[in-house]
């Protein structure tokens, strides 16, 4: 597992390859990326106006004029693949007994013959709509899919809190697997009253059961870390306990889901992999 001894881009790109690349490309920084673009803007052959301002448009011969299919490769079948998903819906038939004791002991049910139509006919169908409802999965379909093909992966997180229990998505730079494929680290880059840490979030099996954990670090100006105390990572993060053990499970929380995945890149790929010398002839 990672050790987390520094914390930078460097380290994101060891585990995910070209994520930041793949991101420029697809927002249309191609004049801050590709070589040919600024070899002729340092020339004064192109420009890119926005970018460098007019005081290099004196010497133009050619603007620089940007056709972002890059763009369009992820927008579309995030587009077409968003509408055509409809409710998520559970594969159990309705549990008669289970049903009745839920709805003995749910607070929404008075005795009003009115109110019969409150009642919960099926309990694991409710508990997925409470889940898309809290996750807000209907307004997050587009955007997730653009990012799993953009960045060639996608992180599912389940969460319990005050909010409720809902599933949250992360793009795939937060994701550090394990290498004995037991488990995996969320690390995420955060600011405490004006000093930044990385709050690292650890799922691991250990004989059989679930171990997760929060870990800070106090991050320097080189992006080095130092670990925090335990009760002062509690205090700062305002967490009552820094550790839990689900008992009995097998299998982390977390879920990766790759895009294109194959044994050369077994965390995915980005569809924009091979497009860039494309997109670098149609600008």
């Amino acid at each position: 597992m990672p050790n987390w001894e520094k914390f930078d881009a460097s380290v994101i790109e060891k585990t995910h390859g070209s994520i930041f690349y793949y991101r420029d490309l697809y927002e249309g920084k191609h004049a801050e990326i590709f070589p040919r673009a600024k070899h002729l803007i340092e020339k004064g052959e192109i420009t890119d106006n926005i970018m460098y301002g007019t005081q290099h448009a004196q010497n133009v011969q050619t603007p620089y004029i940007v056709a972002n299919i890059c763009k369009l490769i992820p927008e579309i079948p995030a587009m077409l693949v968003s509408r055509s998903i409809g409710n998520i819906v559970s594969s159990l038939s309705v549990d008669d007994f289970q049903t009745e004791e839920i709805n003995e002991n749910t607070d929404e049910i008075v005795d009003e013959p009115r109110d019969e139509v409150s009642k919960i006919i099926h309990v694991q169908q409710e508990i997925i709509n409470q889940i898309q409802k809290n996750s807000n999965l209907a307004f997050e379909h587009w955007g997730n899919i653009l990012q799993q093909q953009l960045d060639g992966g996608l992180v599912g997180v389940p969460w319990l809190d005050e909010k409720g229990l809902r599933v949250e998505f992360k793009a795939r730079d937060v994701y550090y697997p394990h290498d004995d494929g037991m488990g995996a680290d969320l690390a995420y880059e955060i600011e405490i009253d004006g000093e930044e840490y990385l709050h690292v979030y650890r799922e691991q099996v250990k004989d059989e059961d679930l171990h997760t954990k929060h870990i800070l670090y106090r991050l320097n100006n080189k992006k080095e870390t130092e670990a925090v105390e335990e009760d002062e990572a509690k205090e700062l993060l305002g967490m009552e306990k820094l550790e839990k053990v689900y008992p009995g499970r097998g299998r982390p929380f977390i879920i990766y889901w790759p895009n294109e995945k194959t044994f050369m890149n077994p965390l995915g790929s980005s569809c924009l992999k091979g497009q860039d010398g494309k997109q670098d002839e149609v600008n």
